[in-house]
């Protein structure tokens, strides 16, 4: 009689797995997307390049400079220094070189401290998961 009962309780406590596991995650998504913005609320787009006119020596003649914005060039990524790009990944993400893309940590003590503060007062993730 007892060997009957075995399979069940198994099933029982595999299906409380599975249910733990699976609110834990719906959890976690929900943290995670639940204060963004929708779609209809993001700018079409967020820096439009000043507009430079030059003659055909490359002398600027006129140049628009947006309001909002302000003076700016869009610069292939060639263009900028490596010193800069290095300087920006490690002020971004000081572990990117050695973490897996997932900052477990980070996001657990950014939980930790939205929860303690009531609301979304720090953010930790790394350049991958952005």
């Amino acid at each position: 009689m007892n060997n009957d009962h075995r399979p069940r309780i198994w099933q029982r406590k595999r299906a409380k797995t599975i249910l733990v596991g699976l609110s834990l995650i719906c959890g976690f998504l929900l943290y995670v997307f639940w204060n963004l913005p929708s779609l209809d609320s993001l700018p079409t787009s967020y820096m439009t390049p000043s507009v430079r006119i030059t003659d055909r020596k490359e002398r600027l003649l006129y140049e628009i400079i947006q309001l909002e914005g302000g003076q700016n060039t869009v610069l292939s990524i060639d263009n900028i220094p490596q010193c800069l790009k290095d300087a920006t990944i490690a002020m971004e993400d000081k572990n990117f070189n050695t973490n897996p893309g997932i900052d477990i940590s980070g996001i657990a003590r950014a939980l930790a401290i939205n929860i303690k503060g009531g609301e979304t007062v720090a953010g930790e993730s790394t350049i991958t998961q952005q």
